[in-house]
């Protein structure tokens, strides 16, 4: 991804590094509204490195996805859907990251996972990595739950963004609040209801409109 590193607010006039303060809004008044000052650059900070990992899982299972967990949980915490003031979809990438984190909270100091479930644990680590998430038919109907409870909280996150990201231009959409319903559906059954799934998808339909 290149975004600008160097901003300037267009509201009152302030100038700051987003590789600094890893925040779209201007320090001094709070802002979305900004211009790039030089040349972009590549920011490659949202990536999370798992290929060392991929070997551990047959020796080290639990030690592999502990890890794993910990990696994606930091990566969720600084990772953001608004670089350089502008808006970003909600990346499949974000997703299985925080599915990491759920499924390692099935299996880490809890039980012993099946041989479907292993294969799958590994392709989501792996698919984190390259960012290329592994077929739904792969997932196992036991982590299912795990999967919602992951869009769901990816629904939270992005719904958060992407309010204050519109009330900075002065704009709504009734959808957004739509898909915060949906999700906490989901996360009142503990993943086993899907509706999350159907909000993420009212989410990226609102950031398809703004971006047409």
């Amino acid at each position: 991804m290149e975004i600008r590193g160097e901003r300037e607010c267009l509201d009152c006039g302030e100038t700051w590094s987003y590789f600094e303060t890893r925040e779209p809004e201007c320090p001094e008044c709070g802002s979305l509204r900004s211009r790039a000052v030089e040349d972009a650059e590549e920011d490659t900070s949202g990536a999370v490195e798992t290929g060392d990992l991929l070997t551990r899982f047959g020796s080290d299972f639990a030690g592999a996805l502990e890890e794993a967990e910990d990696r994606c949980r930091e990566y969720t915490s600084r990772a953001g859907f608004v670089e350089g003031g502008e808006l970003l979809p909600p990346e499949p990438v974000y997703v299985m990251a925080c599915e990491v984190k759920h499924v390692a909270a099935e299996f880490v100091g809890n039980r012993e996972p099946t041989e479907d479930e292993r294969r799958y644990v590994v392709a989501l680590v792996e698919g984190v990595g390259k960012d290329d998430p592994p077929a739904p038919d792969e997932r196992p109907e036991s982590l299912d739950a795990a999967h919602n409870r992951a869009v769901a909280e990816t629904v939270e996150e992005y719904a958060k963004e992407m309010s204050r990201y519109l009330r900075s231009s002065g704009k709504t959409d009734t959808r957004i609040e739509e898909a915060r319903d949906l999700a906490k559906r989901t996360q009142a059954t503990d993943g086993d209801e899907d509706d999350a799934v159907e909000g993420l998808r009212f989410l990226r339909d609102v950031y398809d409109n703004l971006t047409v």
